[in-house]
């Protein structure tokens, strides 16, 4: 009896972290995690954080203007068994509303940053990292000018 219980609840941690398709799911599945830091900084704190950008990096004040809210997801004090669950589901990820912007794969160490395409413009950023002991999500909503990002990765 004990043996086919945790089976059950094996092959239900499994379907849950196999479950997650979609960054929004994947967002939903995870931030309930236990040991999972989740921040949000809102529209109101990003305009006020953007206002106190000098102008040494005025590029990155324009992106940050550009940017409405930011949600970190962060598993570092979460479970290896939620660890290897965030790592599957992020290895199933098909979102057709994202592209993928980058992808690298170094050793154990991911990374993974999808994007909303929106002409010359990226909206709704979404970088995924990941590995045996630390896992992260950020995700940018706003809209990120792709003119911006090219003056960014020039400097």
């Amino acid at each position: 009896m004990k043996k086919i219980l945790l089976l059950v609840v094996m092959m239900t941690l499994a379907l849950q972290g196999a479950s997650a398709h979609t960054v929004e799911s994947l967002v939903n599945t995870f931030s309930t995690e236990k040991g999972v830091e989740k921040i949000h900084v809102g529209k109101t704190m990003m305009r006020l954080g953007a206002f106190f950008l000098n102008d040494e990096v005025r590029h990155v004040s324009k992106i940050a203007k550009g940017i409405h809210s930011v949600l970190v997801l962060d598993l570092d004090h979460c479970s290896a068994d939620a660890k290897r669950r965030f790592a599957a589901a992020v290895g199933s990820l098909n979102d057709n509303a994202y592209t993928t912007v980058m992808e690298t794969n170094d050793g154990d160490d991911h990374v993974r940053i999808l994007g909303k395409p929106d002409g010359a413009d990226l909206r709704d950023v979404v970088i995924i990292s990941y590995d045996r002991d630390d896992c992260q999500l950020v995700r940018l909503k706003g809209k990120v000018k792709g003119k911006d990002v090219r003056k960014l990765i020039d400097d």
